[in-house]
């Protein structure tokens, strides 16, 4: 086995293990692109709110929605990690 097919063997088999993770979280656990699109949704939180063709927009509470606006703003300048609860 070449150092480069090892290599792309273990970060593969490193993606699956963090899926794994990811995965059995009791929370939800999504990714979104700038414009707010889902990338990722982990099966809870698929199957909590039932569809994936739409964006974190949608499932944001009213009350807290300028808040976390104003927080993905932030994140999408500085390039900061997007984490809120």
């Amino acid at each position: 086995m070449t150092t480069a097919s090892k290599s792309s063997g273990e970060g593969i088999a490193e993606a699956a293990r963090a899926l794994r993770i990811i995965e059995s979280m009791s929370g939800h656990a999504w990714s979104a692109d700038a414009a707010g699109s889902f990338t990722y949704l982990s099966r809870k939180t698929l199957a909590y709110f039932g569809q994936a063709e739409f964006n974190w927009q949608h499932v944001v509470h009213p009350d807290d929605y300028h808040r976390v606006l104003a927080r993905w703003q932030h994140c999408l300048q500085t390039c900061d990690d997007f984490d809120i609860e």
